[in-house]
C-alpha cells in the first residue's frame, strides 16, 4: 500500500504524534513524502519524531501542544499554514490513555472524567474547527480521527475511554455529512480509524480492556498505521 500511495507536496498536522500509534503513523507519512507538523504535549518525543522524518527526507516540524487548550491549537495551526502555506490533512490522533483509571463509577472524580474526555474529544473538536475553515478555502482537506473499537462497546470501568471515543466517532459523522454538501464534487472529508484497542506503552493503565478484547486483537502501532493511507489515497489527485 504504502508504495503505491504518494503525499509528496501534501501538508499534515499529526497530534499525538511523537510515540506509539502517531509515531508509526509520522513515520510512514514521511516515507509516503508528505511535510509534516507533529505535535505532542511533551517536546521530546516529537523533536525525535521530527528528526526521524527529516532523515526520510521531507520537511518536518515539532510544535509542543496541549490539544485541551484552544489558543495553543490555535497557534499550531498557524505553524503549519506559516510552514507550508496549507494543511492537507488533519490527523487527530491526541490521546489518554494512562489517565485512564478502573473503578466503580460512583468513585471517580469530576477532575478524572474532564481530563480524558477534553484530550479525547474536546482536543479532537479544537483541531477540527480550527482547520475546517482554512480547508473549505482551499477547496479540500482530509481529517482523520482515531477513536478506537471501545468507541463502539463497552469495556469494563473504562468510562471515559470508551465515552470519548464514542464521541469522537460521533464528531466524524457530523464533519462528514456536513462536508459531503458543502463542496461539489464532494473535496473534503473526514474520516475515522478505530483500531480494535491500541496496544500502546500505557495499555497496563486500561486493565479492565483485556476482559472486553482478546489479546491477539489488540492493534499493533506497526499494522494500523497504514490504515490512513488506504483513508487518503483519493488525496492523490487532489
Amino acid at each position: 500500500m504504502l508504495e503505491s500511495l504518494s503525499l509528496e507536496g501534501k501538508s499534515v498536522v499529526i497530534t499525538g504524534g511523537g510515540t506509539g500509534l502517531g509515531r508509526a503513523m509520522v513515520r510512514d507519512m514521511a516515507r509516503a513524502g508528505a511535510n509534516l507538523m507533529i505535535a505532542g504535549r511533551r517536546s521530546g518525543p516529537i523533536e525525535e519524531a521530527a528528526a526521524e522524518a527529516e532523515s526520510l527526507g521531507v520537511k518536518a516540524f515539532s510544535e509542543a501542544t496541549d490539544v485541551t487548550d484552544s489558543a495553543q491549537v490555535a497557534a499550531l495551526m498557524k505553524a503549519c499554514m506559516d510552514r507550508f502555506g496549507k494543511i492537507d490533512v488533519l490527523l487527530n490522533n491526541a490521546g489518554a490513555v494512562s489517565d485512564n483509571v478502573r473503578k466503580p463509577i460512583w468513585e471517580l472524580t469530576d477532575e478524572e472524567w474532564d481530563r480524558v474526555m477534553r484530550v479525547n474529544l474536546t482536543g479532537a473538536f479544537y483541531c477540527a474547527r480550527e482547520v475546517s475553515q482554512p480547508m473549505v478555502a482551499q477547496g479540500h482537506g482530509k481529517i482523520i480521527n482515531t477513536a478506537s473499537g471501545f468507541g463502539l462497546r463497552g469495556g469494563r470501568e473504562i468510562y471515559m475511554y470508551c465515552c470519548s471515543k464514542g464521541g469522537m466517532i460521533q464528531l466524524s459523522r457530523v464533519l462528514f455529512s456536513i462536508w459531503l454538501v458543502t463542496a461539489s464534487p464532494p473535496t473534503l472529508s473526514c474520516l475515522v480509524l478505530y483500531p480494535l484497542a491500541p496496544l500502546t506503552p500505557w495499555q497496563p493503565a486500561c486493565p479492565g480492556a483485556a476482559s472486553s478484547c482478546q489479546p491477539a486483537s489488540w492493534a499493533n502501532p506497526k499494522t494500523s498505521a497504514p490504515w490512513p493511507f488506504f483513508l487518503l489515497r483519493q488525496l492523490q489527485t487532489t
